[in-house]
């Protein structure tokens, strides 16, 4: 086994806000609107580049590498708009997701109290019946992959 790095743990890194404790929200972090102002922070391929490598996903040579080979082609150019497109697409979602965070809490509380009563060797192997049974409370029509849900919870509405 590799060992853990330790990470700083400091709000910014090489200009970056990383507070989201999830890397996907940090990238969503990278359109602040502190002022209600959006911000964009990746403008082009060499902030994609610093916000990778801020993020622990690239090293610095690696980065340098990337920059170097790869930097000036047109396909470079244009990744910045594409991951900035990418990023709005998670926004909606996340905002979505979000509308149904009281639903979500009460469905990861019946599946907390579902483990602890129930055998670990079949919430183990049974881990997506569990979840899937304990949250009753999604709206049927909506249920199954990619297809969101609405939240019928008994008291969060």
């Amino acid at each position: 086994m590799g060992q853990v790095k330790s990470k700083d743990h400091s709000e910014w890194r090489d200009g970056f806000l990383f507070v989201g404790n999830h890397l996907a929200l940090d990238f969503l972090n990278t359109r602040p609107a502190p002022n209600g102002e959006p911000t964009e922070l990746l403008p082009d391929i060499a902030a994609l580049l610093r916000w990778f490598q801020a993020a622990e996903l690239l090293s610095a040579r690696e980065a340098a590498n990337l920059q170097q080979k790869w930097g000036n082609s047109s396909q470079a150019q244009r990744a910045p708009e594409a991951i900035r497109g990418l990023r709005e697409k998670l926004r909606k979602e996340v905002l979505a997701w979000g509308s149904n965070l009281a639903c979500l809490k009460t469905c990861l509380r019946r599946w907390h109290i579902a483990r602890r009563c129930c055998s670990p060797i079949l919430t183990t192997g049974a881990s997506a019946s569990v979840a899937s049974a304990s949250c009753i409370s999604m709206t049927p029509a909506k249920r199954g992959p990619g297809t969101g849900a609405a939240c019928n919870c008994a008291g969060t509405a």
